[in-house]
């Protein structure tokens, strides 16, 4: 399966923690997420958004895509993900290829999902591996190949992704000593292709 990242108010915390520079701006922003004030959190981001701020770029288009403190636009979601990803930020580039795989606020387009998911893979996000995966798996945007979306999903996996892990679990069994051995080297070749940041 292919999942959103950070879906939900609380998980902007992950993304606020990891990221938030030592500045009044920043302090401004965790206030009102401490606060739990969503319209807020839009104020506080929106300007440091607008100055190019990739973190703050990638935070509003969370709040756009599941609606918390304006109301929900997919549309503007991929504005401000695309606004974050051209300057590499992988979860955007994570969150802006979902929006193409589901067709939401971009027209959908299975190739560009599997190239923006490449991208964040690129910058580190092992979610983005499943999902490449995923998409090897089913024959999504790319030719069916079961064993390069097992060799995703091992990558994934090892790197920390939960849904890496689910999804190697749950194809384990479709394949014989042969093919896991064959899915374990090409996931070698696959880390130095995507290099762990």
């Amino acid at each position: 399966m292919i999942h959103l990242r950070a879906a939900g108010f609380l998980s902007i915390a992950l993304a606020v923690a990891a990221t938030v520079p030592a500045s009044a701006d920043w302090a401004e922003v965790r206030r009102a997420f401490d606060d739990g004030d969503a319209v807020a959190l839009v104020a506080a981001l929106q300007p440091l958004a607008e100055t190019g701020d990739p973190d703050a770029q990638y935070n509003l288009g969370i709040l756009y895509d599941t609606g918390q403190g304006v109301p929900q636009d997919y549309r503007e979601a991929a504005r401000w993900y695309g606004m974050a990803g051209d300057q590499n930020h992988a979860s955007a580039l994570y969150n802006l290829g979902l929006l193409h795989f589901e067709g939401k606020g971009v027209e959908r387009d299975e190739v560009k999902a599997i190239g923006l998911y490449r991208r964040a893979a690129r910058y580190g996000d092992a979610d983005a591996l499943s999902s490449i995966g995923y998409m090897f798996l089913h024959g999504i945007g790319v030719e069916e190949d079961q064993l390069e979306g097992l060799a995703f999903f091992l990558l994934a996996a090892e790197r920390g992704s939960s849904s890496g892990a689910h999804n190697r679990d749950n194809v384990l069994g479709r394949f014989d000593t042969n093919d896991f051995a064959f899915a374990r080297a090409r996931s070698r070749d696959l880390a130095a292709e995507y290099p762990a940041p």
